[in-house]
């Protein structure tokens, strides 16, 4: 009746129709998701209900029974695309539509930042793009790009954690940065800044 991240208990017992949500990104949120899964999956034998979606670059994709995991960018192009973004989108839905007693895990992962997209109004997926193709080109290292995607997506600095209602929210965030700073991996979805 327990999921243990990092020593930190998170009941799963929920209420009849409870949920647990898992939404993500990045090169390895597929492998983590499928884990999440494993675990949890005596749990939906008594009914809880397991679902969500990861978006991961195209390779990176495995087949799930609960957990849609969703190829949404070409391998080796770390720039948003419109798959991406419906991913991000159906996150966000699923991720309101949660109760107080349920339980949203949000997996971040290195690579996340062009697969958990939803630019703010005003703003165009082709704008997101040139700027980021711009920065890039003109040798912006990671942070001074994040602050950037920060700014221009609904997504990014916790717009993914802030449109969650789940009483109970934990994050699995991995990435090839060294300390695994959160605010760097993926331009921070899940954390508030």
């Amino acid at each position: 009746g327990q999921l243990l991240l990092d020593g930190r208990s998170f009941p799963v017992v929920v209420p009849v129709g409870g949920s647990v949500e898992i939404v993500g990104g990045g090169k390895a949120a597929a492998g983590v998701a499928a884990a999440l899964e494993a675990v949890l999956a005596p749990a939906t034998a008594t009914g809880l209900r397991l679902g969500g979606v990861v978006s991961v670059p195209e390779g990176c994709g495995r087949r799930l029974d609960c957990v849609e995991v969703r190829e949404t960018r070409p391998a080796g192009m770390n720039l948003p695309t419109a798959a991406a973004v419906a991913a991000t989108r159906q996150m966000r839905a699923a991720l309101s539509a949660l109760r107080p007693d349920d339980l949203a895990i949000a997996i971040i992962t290195g690579g996340g930042s062009a697969l958990l997209e939803d630019p703010r109004d005003g703003v165009t997926l082709d704008g997101v793009v040139a700027v980021t193709r711009g920065l890039a080109a003109a040798g912006a290292e990671i942070r001074e790009l994040n602050v950037v995607r920060q700014a221009l997506s609904g997504m990014k600095a916790g717009g993914l954690a802030r449109a969650c209602a789940a009483g109970r929210r934990a994050t699995r965030v991995r990435s090839d940065v060294r300390g695994d700073p959160h605010a760097l991996i993926a331009s921070a979805p899940w954390l508030p800044l």
